[in-house]
């Protein structure tokens, strides 16, 4: 009852929600501002999230910077990253509150941690003016290419360092390879610097500039790949496992099924395998090539669980690291069935 009553109270609320999003894109700004009061006061954090931008903007409500302030702080302190990110920039250009660069590096580096790719850009540009920090070039240039392939905004920072020299020696061919990714990603202001560089340079060095275009696109990309590692890696065991569930689904309605129990392959096995622990974990010797391959995905999603259960527990808190370690860890009792399955077919073989 009490499970039924909080999926209840989710369902209303994620509803509720939709309709202020409806309303909002409908520029409907007092009933979304209304919804989103209602859900704020329960103390849903998007919902504070929205509202606050409303008394930022004056949409629905007067324009009240000290109330913005007020519920995005309450939205991220409950760790919701658009909020911290949000909140951020409040404190960088004094809306509801003084100037303090300092608290807007805080808000930004516990955005960065829960991988807000738009604060890692804010605070490169921190670091890049010295605000709050001593000026940096080389980890403002950091932040901004970590972020440039997903950022239109700090590909333009990219492109802006290398024109000015700042930091690192000009280079105009590198900067308008730059200017030309950032005017691929939507960047206002990216088309003009890069013509005005196409300007100044020879043929040649257009040419040239063409090409680094076309390698810094594919940086861009392995960098994201790598940046993305933990997620490449759980759709690898998480493919694996689903190759491994039909196997072993197979294996129960082809053999399992139509034979009983056998006392002495039972014997046999757990001579082989051992108990407890050590047959759990598969630490025996596999009984040919299949069983090989299946523990491949079952030790690989072992790791994952491990790491991704560890991450979940050290703050920040993501809930998409949670459900991620729920769905691996309960696919280990399938890939330990399918791997013990195959073993003990081989083993029924040689009796």
């Amino acid at each position: 009852m009490p499970l039924a009553c909080l999926l209840l109270l989710f369902t209303t609320l994620a509803y509720a929600d939709s309709q202020a999003l409806r309303a909002y894109d409908a520029l409907d700004y007092s009933k979304a501002f209304q919804l989103w009061t209602q859900d704020a006061k329960a103390g849903d954090r998007e919902a504070q999230y929205h509202l606050a931008l409303l008394y930022r903007d004056g949409q629905g409500v007067s324009k009240d910077p000290a109330e913005a302030l007020r519920w995005m702080k309450m939205s991220a302190e409950q760790g919701y990253t658009a909020a911290l990110t949000e909140l951020g920039l409040f404190f960088e250009k004094g809306t509801g509150v003084t100037i303090d660069y300092a608290e807007a590096k805080k808000w930004y580096e516990i955005a960065v941690a829960q991988g807000s790719v738009r604060a890692k850009n804010q605070l490169g540009i921190l670091h890049l003016n010295g605000r709050g920090v001593p000026r940096d070039y080389g980890r403002a240039y950091e932040l901004f290419y970590e972020s440039a392939g997903v950022s239109k905004a700090a590909a333009y920072n990219v492109a802006l360092m290398h024109e000015r020299g700042w930091g690192r020696k000009q280079d105009l061919v590198e900067a308008g390879a730059w200017y030309s990714v950032a005017m691929d990603k939507g960047e206002q202001g990216a088309l003009e610097k890069h013509y005005e560089i196409v300007r100044k340079l020879s043929p040649q060095d257009n040419d040239a500039m063409r090409i680094r275009t076309s390698d810094i696109q594919f940086e861009l990309f392995v960098h994201g790949l790598k940046g993305n590692l933990q997620g490449v890696l759980a759709l690898i065991g998480i493919s694996l496992t689903v190759l491994a569930t039909g196997l072993s689904l197979f294996l129960f309605f082809s053999k399992r099924l139509s034979r009983r129990r056998d006392p002495e392959l039972e014997l046999r096995f757990s001579q082989l395998a051992g108990n407890g622990w050590r047959r759990w974990m598969l630490l025996y010797r596999p009984q040919g090539a299949v069983s090989l391959c299946l523990r491949v995905p079952f030790f690989l999603c072992v790791a994952l669980a491990a790491v991704t259960w560890a991450t979940f527990f050290v703050p920040p808190f993501h809930v998409d690291y949670f459900v991620g370690s729920v769905v691996i860890t309960a696919f280990l009792p399938v890939l330990r069935w399918a791997a013990i399955s195959v073993d003990k077919s081989r083993v029924r073989t040689l009796l």
